[in-house]
């Protein structure tokens, strides 16, 4: 399951799933990037979104620890999206 969380400065957000969630996030984007009319820049900004999320998922950006009060959660992975690379 995906949430999302308020950056600090309000600067954008923090996507926040699970390893599964993310890994299927990846697939949507890459296959929008490839179908989308709208894009017209293939390797452009929208695809970055593809690669950072592929980052958090491999542990490369936020990992969340499962809270203390609800363990069945799991480990989370984030990554942090700035507004203007959301809103692209």
């Amino acid at each position: 399951m995906l949430s999302h969380r308020l950056l600090n400065n309000h600067a954008g957000v923090m996507m926040i799933g699970d390893y599964t969630s993310l890994r299927w996030l990846h697939e949507v984007v890459h296959d929008i990037n490839e179908r989308s009319p709208l894009v017209r820049d293939r390797e452009g900004a929208f695809l970055g979104l593809a690669y950072d999320v592929r980052k958090a998922y491999q542990r490369q950006r936020e990992v969340l620890k499962p809270p203390e009060h609800d363990e069945e959660i799991g480990i989370r992975y984030g990554v942090k999206i700035l507004w203007p690379v959301l809103l692209l």
